[in-house]
């Protein structure tokens, strides 16, 4: 009875996630390993929280995510490699006549536009300025409301940023002559 041929696999180490390799039941170590050509090798990438994957590299190929099953018929290097996941943000600009809203990236203070993609993790700032009239109410962030302005916002997923301003009381200048003291008094009630 012959033996089969003996085959190399290296098996390598990524950051920003995890790569398994199964030979049947028995997991691969990281590094160099022996199996029998004609293996059926089991490849499974998970990416850390907040990436995804960029490629599965079985020798020379690549792949954009593994193969259900790889069949060994050389000496060969399996690799994975992640990439942050991008969110795309949104900016609901307000009315023209009552404020302005400036998004930053808080790392680079690089200003964001409607359609920009921020790394997963990434921190942002808020900020706010009313025009006459109006005062700043709060921040509308996805669903939360932040009132702080400015406000710094960690991007963990797709989201929508608008200010809220409302007008500000209509105030009045009331003018009161004092009857004099020996004819009666006036008393001044705000409704």
């Amino acid at each position: 009875k012959g033996t089969l041929p003996k085959c190399k696999v290296t098996v390598g180490t990524p950051t920003h996630g995890t790569l398994a390799v199964t030979n049947g039941s028995t997991p691969l170590a990281a590094g160099e390993n022996t199996v029998n050509e004609g293996d059926a090798l089991t490849i499974t990438a998970t990416p850390a929280q907040g990436y995804q994957i960029r490629k599965i590299t079985i020798g020379e190929d690549e792949y954009t995510q593994a193969p259900s099953l790889y069949t060994v018929e050389e000496n060969v290097a399996i690799g994975a490699e992640f990439e942050p996941i991008k969110h795309t943000i949104t900016i609901n600009t307000p009315p023209a006549a009552e404020g302005t809203l400036t998004v930053k990236n808080a790392t680079t203070s690089v200003e964001l536009h409607t359609n920009d993609k921020v790394e997963h993790g990434e921190k942002i700032t808020l900020s706010a300025t009313a025009l006459a009239g109006y005062s700043f109410k709060h921040f509308k962030v996805g669903t939360t409301t932040i009132t702080d302005n400015p406000a710094t916002v960690t991007v963990e997923e797709d989201l929508t940023i608008e200010a809220v301003f409302e007008p500000l009381p209509t105030q009045h200048t009331v003018t009161v002559t004092v009857p004099n003291a020996a004819e009666g008094t006036l008393s001044v009630v705000r409704k």
